[in-house]
């Protein structure tokens, strides 16, 4: 990537943007990132290959890179760099400060530690655990009030979600499984948790096999990811992506995202709206796709979504709330997005507490969620099963454009639809929703999409 490991006084490089992001709804001049110049470079101390050998589970560099965070001037980067018969670093909870970055370098890899008392924070033994009640672990790396920080580099930060948990017989994804079925809350770390940090930048970057979240950036503004790859297992329960909530100016850009749950989550909880977020080239290869909700009482408004792709799939577009999260989504807008063999290409619901449940159920609410201003502009779909547009009350009709929408097969396909206003056109549509208490506004527009067949690409390897 153009200016990777390049010593400058700036964070960012000023390099024009390509045409597509001029629809961008993120009100910064977004460009590619440069790493910083190095204040300190760490060697590393472990050979990695997928495990570590027993002995090496207690010698943590955690002690080595914090204090590297801590004396590093802002503006500068603390480099985890190859050492010769070495290519890793295994660490405990790491704290960014404010201006500083952590650069790994390509070929090393930052491992999580995999004892759980390592997370347990305020609450000891809380952590690798099943509870009736949701107790927070400590996040592997922290931004907490840590403006213009970054992580960057071509290297890999590698959370063994499906490693055992030491001390135990069970892994962090194991343990999440588990508590689906006993109906608890599972206690696990989350790779990297940003909160109340500006100008955050993730650059280059793998982010693999986390316990939990990948990456969370909350009560923000400015948030930068770029060139960046998520990768774990589709069956890697609550393993989602990158999730902005409570956030302004977001763009997520040029990166490549396989995990098993939401590949992007925008949150939107109370008084914690987000908004001027863009979401542009990128590549979805398994998990939950885009979703917008289900905590929408903030608001959400001023997204784009435009040039991605999104193959293998269990869901695609997804914007979704219910009667205990509602809150307005508005001014959305999907361009240019093909998608493939994913179950549900387009589920839009504010009624997502349960979707095929009778409206007649659905009677009882006091939070309302209202979607308005929604757009699919060239948006195309093949090998779905189910299509859901349900508004939850017929005086809260969903409102949605059409403008150019094709799904393949669409007559076989199981929809639920009910309580939605459909404008159509200007460009061409193969679908007409029907359905209880549906509107249908304008016609289509005649012709045919472009095709989707040179937007296809291959998972990158490390």
């Amino acid at each position: 990537m153009g200016g990777m490991n390049t010593p400058h006084s700036a964070l960012f490089c000023f390099i024009l943007i390509t045409a597509p992001l001029a629809l961008a709804q993120d009100t910064r001049i977004v460009n590619e990132p440069v790493s910083p110049p190095i204040c300190t470079s760490i060697a590393a101390t472990k050979l990695w290959s997928g495990s570590l050998p027993s002995s090496d589970e207690s010698k943590l560099d955690t002690g080595t890179i914090q204090s590297a965070i801590d004396t590093c001037h802002a503006g500068h980067a603390i480099e985890l760099k190859p050492a010769a018969g070495f290519n890793a670093l295994l660490t405990s909870p790491l704290q960014l400060r404010a201006g500083v970055t952590l650069l790994i370098d390509k070929g090393v890899t930052l491992i999580a530690s995999r004892n759980p008392r390592d997370y347990d924070g305020k609450s000891p033994g809380s952590c690798g655990i099943l509870s009736p009640t949701s107790y927070a672990c400590a996040s592997l790396i922290t931004a907490n009030h840590a403006d213009d920080s970054a992580i960057m580099g071509g290297g890999v930060i590698e959370g063994r979600g499906g490693q055992v948990i030491l001390g135990q017989s069970i892994s962090w994804w194991e343990l999440a499984h588990q508590g689906d079925v006993q109906h608890l809350h599972q206690t696990a770390p989350r790779l990297v948790q940003i909160s109340h940090s500006n100008n955050f930048t993730l650059y280059g970057i793998t982010l693999r096999n986390a316990p939990f979240f990948h990456a969370t950036f909350t009560d923000g503004d400015g948030f930068t990811v770029w060139g960046v790859k998520i990768d774990s297992p589709l069956t890697a329960r609550n393993t989602d992506g990158i999730d902005p909530g409570g956030a302004t100016n977001v763009t997520i850009t040029h990166s490549f995202f396989r995990c098993g749950d939401d590949d992007i989550a925008i949150k939107a909880g109370l008084g914690h709206g987000s908004s001027h977020i863009t979401i542009a080239h990128n590549h979805f290869f398994g998990g939950h796709g885009i979703t917008i909700g289900s905590e929408t009482q903030g608001g959400a408004s001023a997204i784009r979504v435009t040039d991605l792709t999104i193959e293998n799939n269990n869901q695609g577009l997804t914007l979704r709330s219910n009667t205990m999260h509602g809150g307005e989504v508005k001014d959305v807008v999907y361009q240019d997005v093909c998608i493939r063999n994913t179950r549900y290409p387009v589920w839009f619901s504010t009624a997502y507490t349960d979707t095929y449940a009778s409206l007649d159920s659905l009677k009882n609410y006091s939070n309302y969620a209202h979607f308005t201003g929604i757009t699919l502009r060239n948006v195309q779909s093949q090998g779905g099963t189910d299509l859901v547009f349900l508004g939850i009350a017929p005086q809260l009709q969903m409102e949605v454009q059409f403008d150019g929408v094709s799904i393949s097969g669409v007559s076989q396909m199981k929809q639920r639809v009910a309580n939605v206003q459909v404008t159509e056109g200007p460009g061409p549509s193969n679908w007409l929703p029907a359905g209880q208490n549906v509107q249908i506004v304008g016609s289509p527009g005649k012709g045919k999409l472009a095709s989707c067949d040179s937007k296809w690409v291959k998972w990158p390897e490390q």
